[in-house]
């Protein structure tokens, strides 16, 4: 996958490879993490939009089915009497129609001959008009909404208050384009249909979430506790467990490393981790920063939400882990993309994680799935170069501090001396 943004957010220019592991450096507020929302928005405002946009229409028209057909409540006790459907079920089955014969014809088989022409009439009328709605529009505008959340009403440069913000996509030679002038999707072009959902992890204390209000947390945080709440019929766990069993066994091998445990639901379905050598039940809050990271992931690989060829966005992962857990999150990071064949971008200020994980993707031949970028400020923004044929810029940056460091230190001693 190929990216493209102009003037998003903080970010004035970046032009970036998607391939496997893509690595963002660089100073503190340079725009790294807006190219991981950026990534999370493109994605997950337009994954299986159409059904999307599809069920939004179903609903409205059940809508008017409750208004019209039900404005007596007996209506509504016949209507279950008869052994009928809810008026939602029919709204997804005629939210596609779009002529009057096929929507009338429908009416008739459902509601028989209860009701006279004029009120049909007005009905197919108002089903008409929604499902008649322009597609693009709604497109847009479910893309416009969900960008606005992610970027809380700033998608724009904020240097440059009137320049259009232009995002473009090619995904397997496909090419996605978005537009947008004051927070509004103004142009889209949409070649490929996304099926494919991101996460984005940002913050391990999310996990604990799973037992207290979701108050407070924002649309990213929101998700991933959907994500991690989620649950599969018996038959699917078997079949994943069995999955995770062969193709993730060296994935879960590291991950065992540090998270043997379990996580479980106990009574009133609060759920806890479960030390896997002396079985003592811990409530998730007390949990390190550091387990909170990997449990995470595994539970996320478990229930099955994290999936082959998913978008993971990690933003600054290695920030609660000591040194030894970096080694190990980076390979594990490696090994997992390896074997879900995933898109993973992640942010760093770290100089042990980021050789780390240079290691571990020449140790399992992921090198040429990596690329390397830092951010720099400009006075127009921010602007991400690729660096892949030259990371000794990277490293550059993240000693520059430490030689300072020994220098004022030396000046110091000279000043004690004198």
């Amino acid at each position: 996958m190929k990216l493209s943004m102009r003037n998003v957010a903080k970010i004035e220019s970046a032009d970036l490879e998607l391939k496997g592991i893509t690595v963002i450096a660089g100073n503190n507020n340079t725009g790294k993490s807006t190219v991981g929302k950026t990534v999370y928005s493109l994605f997950n405002s337009m994954v299986n939009i159409n059904s999307k946009i599809r069920d939004q229409k179903a609903s409205l028209i059940a809508k008017f089915f409750d208004q019209k057909l039900f404005e007596d409540p007996n209506d509504r006790f016949d209507w279950l009497q008869r052994g009928l459907h809810s008026p939602l079920h029919w709204a997804q089955r005629i939210a596609g129609y779009s002529q009057y014969s096929e929507i009338r014809a429908f009416l008739i088989d459902v509601l028989g001959e209860r009701y006279d022409e004029p009120f049909i009439d007005s009905l197919i009328n108002d089903i008409l008009e929604i499902n008649n709605l322009p597609e693009d529009r709604l497109v847009k505008s479910a893309i416009s909404v969900y960008f606005r959340r992610i970027f809380y009403g700033e998608i724009g440069n904020i240097y440059q208050e009137n320049a259009n913000t232009v995002i473009d996509a090619q995904i397997a030679g496909k090419t996605i384009h978005l537009k947008f002038k004051e927070n509004v999707c103004t142009d889209l072009v949409r070649q490929i249909d996304i099926t494919n959902e991101a996460v984005y992890l940002d913050n391990p204390f999310v996990l604990d979430k799973l037992n207290t209000s979701l108050s407070g947390l924002n649309d990213i945080q929101r998700n991933v506790i959907r994500k991690l709440l989620h649950t599969m019929e018996a038959v699917d766990n078997v079949v994943q467990q069995d999955y995770i069993s062969e193709k993730l066994k060296p994935v879960m091998s590291q991950l065992n490393k540090v998270s043997a445990g379990i996580v479980e639901i106990g009574e009133a379905r609060s759920y806890y981790y479960k030390d896997s050598v002396k079985g003592k039940k811990l409530n998730l809050s007390n949990l390190s920063a550091g387990l909170k990271s990997f449990v995470i992931i595994k539970m996320l690989l478990e229930n099955g939400t994290l999936k082959e060829r998913d978008v993971l966005i990690l933003d600054e992962p290695e920030i609660h882990l000591h040194p030894e857990w970096q080694l190990i999150y980076a390979e594990l990071i490696v090994l997992l993309q390896k074997a879900f064949d995933l898109t993973i971008v992640l942010t760093t200020h770290s100089q042990h994680f980021l050789e780390a994980l240079q290691f571990f993707s020449e140790k399992y031949g992921r090198t040429d799935y990596c690329t390397y970028y830092l951010s720099q400020q400009s006075e127009r923004g921010c602007v991400i170069q690729d660096v892949s044929s030259d990371i000794r810029q990277i490293y550059s940056q993240m000693v520059d501090p430490s030689i300072l460091l020994d220098k004022m230190r030396c000046q110091m001693e000279e000043d004690t001396d004198e």
